[in-house]
């Protein structure tokens, strides 16, 4: 009997490592990239870190950035320095390989293009706002920035959102126990919707359609235009505005925001609509984020349409 309990136990054992070792180095799962609260940025990816997650290589350097580290003053005054703000799109998250970020593109063929040094700074994390970007530019300062350049969406003039605390499901300040443990209590409930309804998790609390973002973002914008006179902004198109050229609420703000204070700007929907026509730029079952052939397209455009003056001064 007892040789027959032991069996059973060793046999739970060697499932529950075999289960281990699957969510760990089969899906992934266990190390996830880990956020920190700021008491002025609000909350942003914890300095130095270096994971692999879904297979992804995910850096984040010492300034909370999802680039290599870099000196904050130049040391070759022939450097190109670029910084880019956004939100989960500039970010792209665990489901995006530091090699297919757009600012790791853009970093790389403008190298190639200009035979000289070029950085470009990725400042970004998921659920940021213009308040965010704000908040960070003047905790942080620009990092003697050539060129500053915004990527957001419609939806940045309107709905603030404000992260109360920080949810362990979408931005862990902690590693999980296991790989086994964060499969099950993160995404496991994704599939169980009767679970996930019992789940009292609310990290994001909107405000009402105020336009706070458009006040925020003109207040960055100001601020960037003190740093630089080379500000560009880019419009990120969410798949409905790529599919039906019918831009969300918040677009003709930002629009207009930007035309008043004469900053370059791109709206990307009609490149994003005629890409889209011959291949996927989004990920599945995904409204906003960009797949990797849609990091590549924001990396082509911007360089693309970035005044080429600068780029040569």
């Amino acid at each position: 009997m007892a040789k027959k309990k032991g069996l059973i136990i060793l046999g739970f054992l060697f499932l529950l490592v075999s289960a281990e070792f699957v969510a760990r180095f089969k899906l992934g799962l266990g190390t996830p990239p880990l956020f920190i609260k700021h008491p002025i940025v609000e909350f942003m990816l914890k300095p130095d870190q270096e994971v692999y997650r879904f297979g992804n290589h995910f850096i984040v350097n010492h300034y909370s950035m999802r680039s290599a580290n870099f000196s904050p003053k130049k040391a070759d005054p022939k450097e190109l320095r670029i910084m880019a703000f956004g939100d989960s799109v500039l970010n792209g998250g665990s489901l995006t390989d530091h090699s297919q970020l757009a600012t790791t593109i853009l970093q790389s063929d403008l190298e190639k293009q200009l035979g000289s040094k070029v950085f470009v700074g990725n400042i970004s994390a998921g659920n940021w706002a213009p308040r965010n970007w704000l908040a960070y530019a003047n905790e942080f300062g620009f990092f003697n920035a050539d060129i500053i350049i915004v990527v957001l969406s419609s939806h940045d003039a309107l709905n603030e959102p404000v992260m109360e605390t920080l949810n362990p499901n979408t931005h862990p300040e902690n590693p999980p126990f296991s790989a086994l443990s964060e499969g099950i209590n993160r995404y496991l409930p994704r599939y169980l919707p009767k679970w996930l309804a019992n789940q009292e998790s609310n990290p994001v609390v909107v405000k009402p359609n105020n336009k706070e973002g458009l006040k925020d973002l003109k207040l960055f914008l100001e601020l960037a235009l003190k740093s630089t006179n080379k500000v560009f902004v880019a419009i990120n198109p969410t798949i409905k505005e790529t599919e039906t050229g019918t831009m969300e609420d918040g677009f003709q703000d930002i629009v207009g925001l930007l035309t008043d204070m004469q900053i370059s700007y791109i709206t990307m929907q009609p490149i994003f609509h005629e890409a889209s026509l011959k291949q996927n730029l989004y990920r599945n079952e995904d409204k906003i984020h960009p797949n990797k052939e849609g990091q590549k397209l924001i990396a082509e455009i911007i360089e693309n349409n970035i005044p080429q003056e600068w780029l040569k001064s």
